[in-house]
């Protein structure tokens, strides 16, 4: 890992599906001859950000704004030169952050697309809080055109009942084998063949030992970086301008 390349992880959005991101990257990552070649993370975990779907569908951006702009800048102060936001929702408002920080970003909405166009036509079902999908942010993104075809949205009960997983269940710690058999069946109703974590809870459901879904393929944008990260990282500038 070059010495220049430090990251900045905000998370706290939730502070479980963060902290197993950084768990993630150290158990995936090869240290090669010694732990001093490990990744290089600042984690910045705030649970006090203001719930992003509260937020986004009442339009009061600013505060979620706002805030996300003061953690980016006390990470470019401690010197992180890369950011990885542990939060789909929140990357709404990413488009409208200054370029200084934009360009530093490694999407997950990009991650995410990028990933099922490389499939050869497969379906796969958008797992998502309702902030999500009402802000269509797959949709938003100047890809979504190369895969719309291959993108399932959940019905409007399923969508809701898929939330109060994330909230109920997810979001607070409780173990994620009581929702396993039900969230499973719902993903099965769509005739898919995988599913795309669109929020980073889902993260919480794709752990090696604890994989809800294991007969689907799993398009997770924290794991995929997690494993893949100099990949990710030769992609963004890693140096401050």
């Amino acid at each position: 890992m070059d010495e220049k390349q430090i990251i900045g992880v905000v998370g706290g959005m939730g502070p479980l599906a963060s902290a197993e991101f950084v768990r993630r990257v150290y158990h995936n990552y090869s240290f090669g001859l010694s732990e001093q070649s490990a990744p290089f993370i600042i984690q910045y975990s705030d649970p006090s950000v203001p719930d992003r779907t509260t937020s986004f569908l009442k339009k009061d951006f600013e505060p979620v704004y706002k805030r996300l702009v003061e953690i980016l800048n006390d990470l470019d102060q401690v010197g992180a030169n890369v950011f990885i936001i542990c939060c789909f929702t929140i990357h709404y408002i990413v488009p409208r952050l200054p370029k200084y920080f934009n360009d530093r970003i490694i999407s997950l909405v990009e991650v995410a697309l990028n990933e099922v166009a490389l499939t050869s036509d497969e379906k796969f079902l958008f797992l998502s809080t309702i902030g999500t999908r009402k802000m269509k942010i797959l949709e938003r993104h100047p890809q979504w055109h190369q895969v719309t075809d291959q993108i399932y949205f959940l019905s409007d009960a399923d969508q809701n009942r898929v939330h109060q997983f994330i909230y109920e269940h997810l979001k607070v710690g409780v173990c994620p084998s009581i929702i396993a058999d039900e969230l499973v069946a719902i993903v099965n109703k769509y005739n898919v063949q995988g599913i795309i974590a669109g929020c980073t809870e889902i993260h919480l459901l794709t752990k090696e030992d604890q994989n809800v879904f294991q007969s689907f393929k799993i398009i997770d944008p924290l794991d995929l970086i997690a494993r893949k990260l100099p990949k990710y990282l030769s992609a963004k500038i890693t140096t401050k301008q």
